[in-house]
C-alpha cells in the first residue's frame, strides 16, 4: 500500500516510510482509544440528565416518584448496560416521566 500524503506549501508530497510508520502509529492509538471516549462523552451526557433531576432526591424535596426513581436508575445503569465500543448515536436514553 503506498504511503500517504502532506501537503507541503502548495505541493502534494508523499510521506516518507518514516513519516508514514508515525502516521500510522497516531491513528492505531486513536483506534484504541475511541471506546473510552465514547465511554466518557456517555457518562458526561448521562451526568447532564441526572443533575436535571438532583434537586429531586434531595431530603427536604417532595417524595419522588417511582417514574422519576426508574428514570434515575437507568441513567446511572447505561454506562453498565452499552457496549463501550456501540456508536453513541445507537445509544437510547430513559425517556423523562412526566
Amino acid at each position: 500500500m503506498p504511503n500517504d500524503y502532506q501537503m507541503i506549501g502548495m505541493e502534494r508530497v508523499q510521506l516518507t516510510d518514516e513519516e508514514q510508520v508515525v502516521v500510522d502509529a497516531r491513528r492505531q492509538a486513536h483506534a484504541d482509544n475511541a471506546p473510552a471516549v465514547r465511554m466518557k462523552e456517555l457518562r458526561g451526557q448521562r451526568d447532564v440528565l441526572l443533575k436535571e433531576t438532583d434537586w429531586m432526591a434531595m431530603p427536604d424535596s417532595p417524595a419522588i416518584s417511582d417514574a422519576w426513581k426508574t428514570y434515575r436508575t437507568a441513567l446511572r445503569d447505561i454506562t453498565e448496560t452499552t457496549p463501550s465500543d456501540d456508536v453513541l448515536s445507537n445509544i437510547t436514553f430513559p425517556t423523562k416521566p412526566k
